[in-house]
């Protein structure tokens, strides 16, 4: 669709967005961006946060849920804003038939994908101090996180 209102540099290397990936103890948070080279767009993931829910301190037990409300409430209002700007500004004989000789690249996975599923935040009584956004980990260069965390081990708990 940016291609059709000139606008791919506004996306490039841009987070367009988010997952969260888990499995029995371990958190895995990614942002999702387009690499653009001429008419080759390839996409990619950035990992931003990864941590246990199971540690024992329980400081990290809030983290999925924090990051998923900033993302509906600060992030997506503005890139709803965006979505909707380059949807008014399609011209009007634009075929929207898909062509079969795409120009989309994916890089091969890394082990931690899943199939994408539509997610719904229900409705919570969130203080505003709860919606701080997480730290990232700076692994891909020229992205727009770049600050770096420590992460926190598991460890099994004590038997009584």
């Amino acid at each position: 669709m940016s291609s059709w209102v000139k606008r791919e540099k506004e996306l490039h290397r841009e987070i367009l967005g988010f997952s969260i990936s888990h499995d029995h103890r371990s958190v895995w948070i990614y942002g999702h961006y387009p690499v653009t080279e001429g008419k080759k767009t390839t996409f990619y993931r950035h990992p931003i946060h990864e941590f246990s829910f199971a540690a024992p301190d329980g400081k990290e037990k809030w983290t999925a849920y924090k990051f998923t409300k900033s993302v509906y409430d600060i992030w997506m209002p503005t890139h709803f804003k965006r979505l909707c700007s380059a949807i008014d500004a399609i011209p009007p004989d634009i075929n929207f038939e898909l062509s079969e000789e795409s120009d989309l690249q994916f890089p091969s996975s890394s082990g931690r994908s899943q199939g994408l599923q539509s997610q719904h935040l229900s409705e919570s009584g969130a203080t505003d101090d709860e919606l701080s956004l997480i730290e990232a980990q700076e692994v891909t260069p020229d992205t727009s996180i770049t600050p770096e965390s420590k992460l926190v081990g598991f460890k099994k708990p004590k038997r009584r």
